[in-house]
């Protein structure tokens, strides 16, 4: 019975032990699995942050790019607009000059330079440069609004990017989070299961040895011809020992 017990005990404990061993290298495996994707959230959110100094930088630099360029326009539109009064002056000999408000708000609609009634104090000469000064004042209006626009453009676009960026840049975040407490408890669990591992492979090498003993003391030793003969010969030679006793008696 002691026996038969033994080795129902034996198996109940090879199969505690795989289990135990099964579970420690699915929880080890998991654990590392979930190490690898942490490593490259970390490196994912350095890139992100890295990409986010550049385009901050690069839009920086555009603005500044844009700023001095608007002041040199706007600077340049001053001298024309200084240009163009002191001619009207000059060519009006201080009297006021007087403006078509309907055709000079139509042309200005239509991106063109306002028209002057100089009447007939400006020559021909002075009206063609104040007309060509004009021009270039639009031109000047123009590109100053156009630098307005594309910078406005150009900072609408950046802080998409970067709110896009912002919302990956959470989501990672979050991810990191989740998957590190994860990892926390899985190492707890494999902390648990190696020592659960080596205490069933204890137990198992205590039975198998405790069933090695039982089988020694069970099993019959079968005996060898010599053995046997050898056995026979003692207890004949016994057997004449005592008869000769018997005799000297």
């Amino acid at each position: 019975m002691e026996l038969k017990h033994t080795k129902s005990t034996l198996g109940e404990r090879e199969d505690e032990s795989k289990r135990k061993k099964a579970a420690l290298e699915l929880t080890t495996a998991q654990v590392a699995q979930l190490r690898e994707q942490l490593a490259s959230l970390a490196q994912e959110l350095a890139d992100l942050a890295d990409s986010e100094q550049k385009l901050t930088e690069m839009r920086q630099a555009e603005h500044q790019e844009h700023t001095k360029a608007y002041q040199d326009l706007e600077l340049g539109l001053g001298g024309v607009q200084t240009a163009i009064k002191a001619l009207r002056d000059y060519y009006s000999q201080d009297r006021p000059v007087q403006l078509d408000m309907a055709a000079s708000m139509a042309l200005a609609a239509d991106g063109r330079a306002p028209r002057v009634d100089m009447g007939d104090e400006v020559s021909t000469a002075g009206a063609g440069v104040i007309s060509l000064l004009e021009v270039v004042e639009s031109d000047f209006a123009r590109n100053m609004a156009d630098l307005q626009s594309q910078d406005r453009n150009a900072q609408d676009n950046f802080e998409q990017l970067m709110q896009e960026s912002k919302v990956v840049k959470a989501q990672k975040e979050a991810d990191v989070k989740h998957k590190t407490t994860e990892a926390t408890n899985l190492e707890r669990s494999a902390t648990e299961l190696r020592s659960d591992t080596a205490s069933a492979q204890q137990q198992l090498e205590a039975v198998t040895e405790y069933l090695a003993k039982l089988k020694e003391e069970c099993t019959a030793k079968v005996e060898t011809k010599e053995e046997r003969m050898a056995k026979r010969q003692k207890e004949m030679e016994g057997l004449q020992e005592a008869l000769s006793i018997l005799e000297s008696a």
